[in-house]
Order: C-alpha cells, then structure tokens, then sequence
C-alpha cells in the first residue's frame, strides 16, 4: 500500500450470494485488475476506528488523487464506451426509450427532457447534470482535430451543448467534468452523479 487509496471504507449492502462484491468505478485505486490479486477485508471492531472509518477513508472522500488532482475514481471500459456512444453527435432515440434509459439508472425526474418525438443523447445526459453547471474541456479528439466542434465538450447551465464524453471528462486518472462537479458540488453528488453515469 503506497498510497492512502489503497485502504478505503465501504458501506455494506447486503446481497444474494455468498462473493464479496467490488464496483468497478473504485478498482484503480486499489490497482484490482481481477488477475488473480488477492485483498484483505476488515471490519473495524471500536467506535473510534469505525469513526475513523467513516471520516477519514470513506469512498467519497477519495475520489480525487492528491498526486495530481484529477479524479482518481470514474468510468472505465463499458461505462466509458456507452456515454461515449450516448454523446456522439448522430445518437439520436425515441422519447420513451429515452425514458426508459434514465428509468434504469434511476433518474426519476423527466421533467428535464424535452417531450418530443426524437431526443439526442446529449439531452439524454443533460439530465443527469446539475442546473447550473458551466463547463468547457477538451476531449481525446481535441489532440488529433482540435477544429472539430465536437472535440470541445461544452456544458452551459446543465446542458451538454457540444462535445463528445469520454475519458478525458469521465474516465479514472483524468476526469476534468468529474473534478469539476466534485469542486463545485462535493463528495456526495460526485458519487451520485458517477453511479448515474456509470449504469
């Protein structure tokens, strides 16, 4: 363990099965690359430890590396791939499946997308974003075309406006949109907002 995100504090949720369970969004801090490692649970036993716990190792509180402050938790391999997918300039869908997309990851709140035949999927992940969130980044296709719109991701008042997601603003070890939102918003809304993005 060379770094403070190699032990973290999970809360447990109590599944079917007898596996312990990892979600993928924390495995780069572990460095879990499911060859084989082995990792060591522990379950604190006193108040004090438990509290210690709870304030000072908890997911949440770790989300961005002090090396060199940028998101050391986010979307990786399918969750990468899909928001990209989601964001591309030609992603266009129905309105009820677009329903039922934000249904599944469980974003009750629809009152955000525009009630029309057709809906993009920038519109789709503008609803997960915060009202009043302002932002402007560069992607991965900014190094190779940085004339293209679409390699510029712009955010105004919580609308993806322009640009394609990818890990350059989602991704572990780079995240600007991540880091953005944890700034302004916290801990709290960062894990949401990842769990979100992630299914």
């Amino acid at each position: 363990s060379l770094h403070r995100m190699s032990m973290m504090c999970h809360k447990v949720r109590v599944l079917d099965g007898l596996t312990l369970r990892l979600n993928p969004a924390v495995c780069t801090p572990y460095n879990a690359d499911f060859d084989g490692d082995e990792m060591n649970l522990h379950v604190p036993q006193t108040e004090e430890a438990r509290a210690e716990a709870e304030i000072l190792m908890q997911v949440q509180t770790q989300l961005i590396s002090p090396r060199y402050g940028l998101s050391i938790i986010g979307c990786n391999q399918d969750a990468i791939s899909g928001n990209y997918m989601l964001t591309k300039k030609n992603f266009k869908t129905s309105y009820e499946k677009a329903v039922d997309i934000l249904m599944a990851i469980g974003e009750t709140d629809y009152s955000l997308l525009p009630k029309k035949k057709e809906v993009t999927g920038k519109e789709i992940f503008s609803v997960l974003l915060p009202r009043d969130l302002n932002f402007k980044a560069p992607n991965k296709q900014y190094k190779s075309n940085p004339d293209d719109p679409e390699s510029t991701v712009v955010i105004k008042d919580g609308h993806l406006i322009q640009g394609v997601l990818d890990k350059d603003n989602l991704g572990d070890g780079s995240g600007l949109l991540l880091r953005q939102i944890h700034k302004i918003y916290g801990p709290e809304d960062t894990v949401v907002f990842l769990g979100k993005i992630y299914r």
